[in-house]
């Protein structure tokens, strides 16, 4: 998360994603624009990130499609204390709305950063395992001589692709690849009950030259 001072401007336009349902947050994120404000910040951490990414999509595919734009996104973790003292860290996304007359907020180009090798070989589809699971497999890709890996996940297994790449960026080859773009986007999936939209996220990590 930016550890930029906040102002109270700030703290209104922003949107902490909790145990609610996705659409209770499309509705709050919606009022703030409709209020006049040239942006919304949707933050979320741990099992939230993949709601985040719901009522984002919610709102740019369905709600506000002609008058809002994706700016930015920014994933990190933080340390937390739980209540046996224990430290433990947790993945953070911070994603932000704003609107596309106003260039106040610039895209940052890191969104849907597209300039990348992408095939089977360098690419881990993130499902049921653990994170470390999918680490060593990002950081096998790096071994073998690829510039670029890509974290693909949707639903609920969006947020284990931020752990996974949160870990292999800070900690198993830290200072030797970065953060290079996320694609956020929605696909249609067959289930019992019929077609359903499932929100999808594409983290590109790429080696540092």
């Amino acid at each position: 998360m930016t550890s930029e001072p906040k102002t109270l401007d700030d703290e209104i336009n922003t949107v902490y994603i909790g145990k609610k349902n996705a659409m209770n947050y499309v509705l709050v994120v919606t009022t703030v624009f409709n209020k006049g404000a040239p942006s919304c910040t949707i933050k979320a951490r741990g099992r939230s990130i993949s709601k985040a990414i719901d009522v984002a999509e919610i709102t740019l595919r369905r709600f506000l499609n002609e008058v809002v734009e994706l700016k930015q996104i920014n994933i990190d973790s933080e340390e937390i204390t739980n209540e046996r003292g224990s430290i433990r860290s947790i993945s953070t996304i911070e994603i932000i709305l704003g609107r596309k007359d106003d260039d106040s907020i610039p895209k940052s180009p890191i969104v849907d950063f597209s300039d990348y090798e992408q095939s089977d070989e360098n690419t881990v589809f993130i499902g049921k395992k653990n994170a470390t699971s999918y680490t060593l497999v990002c950081v096998t890709i790096f071994n073998k001589g690829y510039d670029t890996c890509i974290i693909r996940a949707r639903g609920r297994s969006i947020s284990r692709a931020v752990d996974v790449a949160e870990i292999v960026r800070k900690k198993f080859l830290a200072g030797m690849v970065e953060l290079a773009g996320i694609k956020i986007g929605s696909e249609e999936v067959e289930g019992q009950n019929g077609t359903r939209t499932v929100s999808t996220i594409d983290i590109v990590l790429r080696k540092i030259k």
